[in-house]
């Protein structure tokens, strides 16, 4: 237990780190004054500042640790209320502001990158998306899949690595997908490729996949193609999950919480270091995508005043965006309390 929560607070910790620095450094790079640079939100618990004086109109970074692991923050000079001067954020042109806000996304996601890099650029070999052979009782063979087929679509979704075909075809419940595959060098439409269907205790129903997939010795270009593709994989697994959220086909209470990603680092300890990893790049790649997203109090709300303003030639009147941004935290925290309830709901068998 003690293991799973210092575990769950590193992860937190390295993601939210890797994000403000993004800001960070990219803020230093525009000459912008950092107030404060903090990991975690709530009562401080640590705090340290240079005593060196500064510069001319620079300033001393405070440099803080906080009680809860949820968050940080890069608060600069000038960006609640404008401040004159050539180290103030808001003097700064709305392509710089908009690099500043982008950058910690952008280091999530190489972040994410990176991670699957360092799993899958080791190993000996690879899989691939091509059909070698099939089981004893295969029915996709004889309904149009053969080997040697490189799988490139499954019912209209790409296909990029082997993860993407099973959890494609196990979405399929009546058993038939169409596939678009390469054979011969010709892309090739396949028309309800028929599967074997597996009944569940539950009742429910299932594919079962009747072929195995080429696997190719690892080297460090394909190592590079393949978490290239499994990134892709993983991102358009979130946008997915997203998608479904907003159009109602899940509802809000399969969302989770850090206390629900505590449970969830707690049940991958058993697949080792590499399944801890892999965890943690999708919850990295998972917060960059989520602060692309135009919800108020999030990067992706301030990406898109700063592109507003940039079309409109003029900045959104500051007490419009103070009271989207304090709605939008309002709304969060709310969110975040209910999300949280509702994993200790679940973690203590309620």
């Amino acid at each position: 237990m003690l293991l799973t929560i210092l575990l769950t607070i590193l992860i937190f910790g390295v993601i939210i780190t890797i994000h403000e620095l993004g800001h960070f450094c990219a803020a230093r790079a525009f000459g912008v004054n950092i107030l404060e640079f903090s990991i975690g939100m709530g009562p401080k618990l640590a705090s340290i500042q240079r005593k060196k004086p500064p510069k001319p109109g620079k300033i001393r970074t405070l440099y803080s640790i906080r009680l809860l692991p949820i968050g940080g923050y890069v608060q600069m000079e000038g960006e609640e209320d404008p401040v004159e001067g050539e180290n103030s954020y808001s003097q700064k042109r709305p392509w710089q502001r908009l690099i500043i806000l982008a950058a910690g996304i952008f280091m999530n996601l190489v972040l994410g990158f990176v991670i699957l890099f360092g799993i899958y650029g080791f190993q000996d070999y690879i899989p691939t998306n091509t059909v070698a052979q099939f089981t004893e009782d295969a029915t996709s063979s004889a309904t149009g899949l053969q080997a040697e087929d490189t799988i490139l679509a499954i019912n209209g979704s790409p296909v990029f690595t082997e993860t993407d075909v099973a959890m494609l075809l196990m979405s399929a419940a009546d058993g038939k997908a169409d596939i678009t595959v390469s054979r011969n060098g010709q892309r090739t439409q396949l028309q309800d490729v028929q599967f074997p269907v597996i009944t569940n205790e539950d009742g429910s129903t299932a594919i079962s996949l009747d072929f195995y997939l080429y696997s190719r010795p690892n080297h460090f270009f394909n190592a590079v193609e393949y978490t290239a593709k499994k990134f892709c994989t993983l991102t358009v697994m979130i946008w997915r999950s997203l998608g479904m959220l907003v159009t109602g086909q899940v509802g809000i209470n399969e969302l989770s919480g850090p206390i629900g990603v505590g449970q969830a680092v707690g049940q991958t300890l058993s697949y080792g270091a590499g399944g801890i990893f892999l965890l943690t790049a999708f919850l990295t790649i998972n917060v960059g995508i989520f602060n692309l997203l135009p919800i108020p109090a999030l990067d992706g709300c301030q990406l898109l005043f700063v592109l507003i303003e940039m079309i409109l030639r003029r900045p959104i009147p500051r007490k419009y965006t103070a009271v989207i941004n304090a709605v939008g935290l309002v709304l969060l925290f709310a969110l975040m309390i209910f999300v949280s309830c509702k994993d200790l709901i679940n973690l203590f068998g309620g």
